[in-house]
């Protein structure tokens, strides 16, 4: 035969298993599981219960608290006290309560000044007819609720109707005040009756405001008059008024 061929074959190595599973180094174990606890914490809900909102300082800040009309002010608790003295027969303050708002507990609360009535007065021509049903069909204990908010800044709103019914009381009256207002437009005497003839009461300055008050008698040119913040009245000849308005 002729020369013998050898063939020579050459054995590769086998590539060893890949393992996959990532090793971390054994100095970031500590730190890996306090990253991973420190997650937990966050995100587990809290257990802790919410604070409870301090109701009783609302009350005292709602009292305190002004609400303004045609440049004149007044207190919510003022506000609220005239609403029931003048709307209702006997009204009597009971209380003031306050409890944390359903739709807002962390930044709202309800505070409620609570009255006894006996019956509603007889209302003026202009209040709707609804209103007057309100009053006539009022319990003789009544509530009247205001929505006190300390979100980004304090806000008052009236909670139910009597709230309502209040503030539009409260702007009838400054209506009717103004309405009564009258300036001396030159130094005058306050009479004693209608007629320089009467005793003097006082002399009057220019530019003090005086109120119209009901004549006790009809006299021409002749107006019945009191100084605010007084019990004194008498009579001004009507050419040394003028209305404010």
């Amino acid at each position: 035969m002729g020369g013998s061929r050898y063939f020579h074959f050459q054995r590769w190595p086998i590539s060893p298993k890949i393992d996959k599973t990532v090793r971390l180094p054994s100095h970031t174990l500590p730190l890996a599981i306090g990253l991973a606890l420190t997650l937990a914490i966050i995100l587990l809900p809290s257990f802790n219960p919410p604070p409870q909102r301090n109701v009783e300082r609302d009350i005292g800040s709602l009292q305190q608290a002004e609400c303004e009309y045609r440049g004149i002010t007044s207190s919510f608790e003022e506000l609220t006290r005239v609403y029931v003295l003048e709307t209702y027969q006997e009204g009597k303050l009971v209380r003031w309560e306050a409890s944390p708002s359903p739709q807002n507990p962390d930044t709202e609360a309800l505070v409620t000044g609570i009255f006894t009535v006996e019956g509603a007065n007889e209302p003026k021509p202009d209040v709707p007819a609804q209103i007057v049903e309100l009053r006539n069909q009022a319990p003789p204990i009544i509530g009247v609720s205001w929505r006190y908010s300390t979100l980004a800044s304090v806000r008052i709103t009236a909670a139910n109707d009597y709230a309502v019914d209040a503030i539009a009381v409260y702007r009838r009256t400054i209506d009717a005040f103004l309405a009564r207002m009258m300036v001396v437009t030159a130094p005058a005497i306050l009479y004693r009756g209608p007629g320089i003839d009467n005793p003097t009461v006082q002399n009057i300055d220019a530019g003090t405001v005086l109120l119209l008050e009901m004549p006790p008698e009809d006299s021409a040119n002749w107006s019945y008059v009191r100084i605010p913040s007084t019990t004194v009245v008498g009579w001004i000849a009507e050419e040394n008024l003028k209305a404010l308005e």
